[in-house]
């Protein structure tokens, strides 16, 4: 029998010990040294379509594209985690190709009859991070396919230093109009997605540590189930705010949101109040890696002795 987990807001879901949650289910991990989290929900829609992966060395959210004539996203997704936790140590590029043909196998079954659960309309989105760790340094690969979306957030610095720009059909209105992306009913339109088909990794980036120093980093990945409800500098700030308990934040704030008429989010300092569009509910799924260190606590100094008052040196001398 599953262990269940009670979190505010949001109710009793699935705390399950594995690495990946797919395939239409849905629940929380929590990796062993409790610096990798997950969690993946239904939300307002009839089934979940998203997946989560965490280890300690990858972590990522995979968005299967339901609607508008996709089916199977929900094992789409799942065959992406799969080979990516089968595979986690190679290359992003190969791991992706190694997708595409997992997926074209699957095809391969649905076009000859054979019995298959996705078609040749299957896709995902995948938004991934990748730790390497050598004797001196620590790299990060960051990739992602879609509008599945990647930030880095560094507590040293108190700050947003790195975010993926979204795969979709309105990127370049979104660019000159940043409110859109949350207020126009074609944002969950993506331009790129992972399938069968041709599906280029337009965007990777690299950040590499030094493992003496501790540079503070959380690396955060979600869905368009967040990033489509709140703004990269409200996800900052409850993580700074908020750091045992941002990942359980995020998502209670995101399904919030999806079952509101009007929506208040902070965009660029501003505050815009807008009307939620009932076709945008999607179901929820967001992961994070904590690279933090502990704050090593001081060593006590012993106390200095006190010297004596002249009164004391009296009563010894008399005593």
């Amino acid at each position: 029998m599953h262990k269940t987990i009670t979190i505010e807001g949001i109710g009793e879901i699935p705390l399950l010990d594995t690495e990946i949650i797919a395939g239409g289910k849905e629940g929380k991990i929590i990796s062993a040294t409790g610096k990798r989290t997950g969690i993946t929900l239904q939300g307002l829609r009839p089934k979940n379509e998203d997946g989560i992966l965490v280890t300690e060395n990858l972590i990522a959210v995979a968005d299967g594209l339901g609607g508008y004539g996709h089916e199977g996203g929900e094992i789409a997704s799942k065959i992406a985690l799969t080979e990516l936790l089968n595979h986690g140590n190679f290359d992003i590029s190969t791991i992706i190709s190694l997708i595409q043909i997992e997926l074209q196998n699957k095809v391969n079954d649905f076009i000859n009859g054979k019995k298959s659960d996705i078609t040749d309309r299957s896709a995902t989105t995948l938004a991934v991070v990748q730790r390497q760790i050598s004797d001196t340094s620590i790299t990060y690969h960051l990739a992602h396919i879609g509008d599945s979306k990647i930030y880095v957030i560094s507590t040293t610095k108190g700050e947003l230093t790195y975010t993926t720009e979204d795969e979709l059909e309105i990127r370049s209105l979104i660019k000159k109009v940043p409110i859109t992306r949350y207020t126009s009913n074609r944002s969950h339109i993506v331009s790129n997605a992972l399938s069968a088909l041709e599906s280029k990794l337009k965007e990777r980036h690299t950040i590499k540590v030094d493992k003496e120093n501790d540079d503070g980093l959380i690396f955060i990945a979600v869905s368009d189930g967040i990033s489509d409800f709140i703004t990269p500098e409200e996800i900052t700030r409850i993580t700074l705010e908020n750091r045992k308990t941002y990942v359980d934040d995020i998502t209670r704030l995101a399904l919030q949101r999806q079952k509101s008429e009007h929506i208040t989010l902070t965009l660029n300092g501003e505050q815009h109040t807008i009307s939620h569009l009932p076709e945008k509910v999607d179901n929820i799924s967001i992961v994070s890696m904590d690279e933090t260190k502990p704050k090593q606590e001081q060593p006590k100094q012993p106390k200095k002795p006190t010297k004596p008052s002249l009164l004391e040196l009296f009563k010894k001398l008399f005593t």
